[in-house]
């Protein structure tokens, strides 16, 4: 099933004001998380979280306010920090086997322990998290693929463009050993809302000149997130903010699980997306803009 996506612009952002926050050295972030988008793993408020047997985790894990996370343990790779908010209704972990490179933060025992900066840091990423819920509410739905199942394949293609948001709508989602191709450049954005639950088995994601960290799957309901299998390769930020996530096998996934239970378990792997920044002198990037702008303004001109 080959599906063309007709994209539509949520905004207009000028060429001067895309230079300038790359200039500044941000790096690419999935669209309309905000803070949340500093952690692989972000439990929400008066979730749960299990971490019980991980081959790796590469980024930071976050325990917000209200959490019950009676097991951490088992991970052979932690390059990372975990976040404990001081209202976590429980964190027990296994100092042993659970020891995240950048520590716990704050330092253990947890509870009593609290610290202002990390509840402070967990705080605005739920608060993000809720605006980002307003914000996709808003959002116009551009193609609706219904239920997709085992040898539907689908390929979601999006027009070249700078800035452009391309919306789908899911209904569910039950595959093995699939692929789903999404298609476009480093400049699309890419938004599922799901309604209905998923089962991701030994399926593949193929980003086809999209950057991973403009693909995010939002789950608008209590669905059930479950991937599986290790020949599963996943890329993209998985979004279920009422909704429970469980992911095991020593699968491939590149991205985020931000959702409101999150079970991890069976030798799972995940990492962030590799931030990339840079860095160029204020100076220089006001010169560089007035320059690159000229350019782009000449180059359409010669074209019409």
């Amino acid at each position: 099933m080959s599906i063309v996506v007709q994209r539509e612009r949520l905004k207009l952002v000028t060429l001067a004001g895309a230079l300038l926050a790359f200039s500044a050295g941000s790096a690419a972030a999935a669209p309309f998380l905000g803070s949340a988008n500093d952690f692989v793993v972000l439990g929400l408020n008066n979730g749960s979280v299990i971490i019980n047997s991980a081959t790796s985790i590469e980024g930071d894990v976050g325990y917000s306010s209200g959490v019950t996370s009676g097991t951490n343990q088992k991970i052979d790779s932690f390059v990372g920090s975990a976040f404990v908010h001081s209202n976590v209704n429980d964190f027990t972990y296994t100092a042993a086997t659970y020891a995240p490179t950048g520590g716990i933060h704050p330092v253990p025992p947890i509870p009593p322990g609290s610290d202002a900066s990390v509840d402070a840091k967990l705080d605005q990423a739920n608060a993000d998290v809720a605006q980002a819920i307003i914000d996709i509410g808003t959002l116009a739905i551009g193609l609706s693929l219904g239920a997709i199942d085992d040898d539907d394949n689908p390929t979601v293609n999006a027009m070249n463009g700078l800035d452009e948001t391309n919306v789908v709508s899911i209904s569910s989602l039950n595959v093995k050993e699939d692929t789903f191709t999404i298609k476009g450049d480093a400049g699309d954005v890419f938004v599922f809302i799901v309604s209905g639950n998923w089962d991701w088995a030994s399926s593949e994601i193929v980003l086809d000149g999209v950057d991973l960290d403009n693909v995010l799957f939002y789950f608008s309901g209590a669905s059930s997130v479950k991937f599986s299998k290790e020949e599963t390769v996943f890329a993209g930020t998985i979004f279920a903010p009422i909704g429970s996530v469980e992911y095991h096998n020593p699968a491939t996934f590149t991205g985020r699980i931000i959702a409101q239970d999150i079970d991890l378990h069976s030798d799972f792997n995940i990492s962030a997306p590799a931030s990339q920044e840079v860095i160029v002198p204020p100076a220089l990037s006001m010169f560089g803009l007035s320059l690159l702008a000229l350019g782009v303004v000449v180059r359409r001109r010669r074209t019409h």
